[in-house]
């Protein structure tokens, strides 16, 4: 009887721990771009992400015919897989991106200011 609860108790100190998930800011760190282009518009974005610094910087430009609309943007960074949220410095809405399962591609389903939805940023 006493091995059977201690093994009980085994079990249950086995499934209870848990470790820690360390983060992997690898999956993050580095330049992303994103390009498209129709017959009368043009849309970029760019972000650079800092991991030792905790930093980005994010451009977005569209142009339609002669206007042209752009949004820079520094701020930190928050990362908790998959999902990448941008704070800005000047206290706008953070912007979200989800990681892709293979880590080539962020996600972006909003508005950046009224840019583009559906934003996908390729290294």
């Amino acid at each position: 009887m006493k091995r059977i609860v201690l093994l009980l108790i085994a079990v249950l100190a086995m499934g209870c721990s848990k470790s820690d998930d360390k983060v992997d800011y690898s999956d993050i760190n580095g330049m992303w771009n994103f390009k498209e282009e129709t017959n009368y518009s043009e849309t970029t974005c760019s972000l650079l992400v800092i991991d030792w610094k905790k930093e980005f910087f994010l451009t977005a430009t569209e142009k339609i015919r002669n206007e042209e609309k752009k949004v820079s943007k520094k701020g930190t960074f928050k990362y908790e897989y998959p999902y990448l949220t941008l704070i800005s410095d000047d206290g706008s809405y953070p912007i979200k991106f989800k990681i892709s399962d293979d880590k080539k591609s962020l996600v972006l389903d909003g508005y950046i200011q009224g840019i583009l939805s559906k934003i996908v940023l390729k290294r």
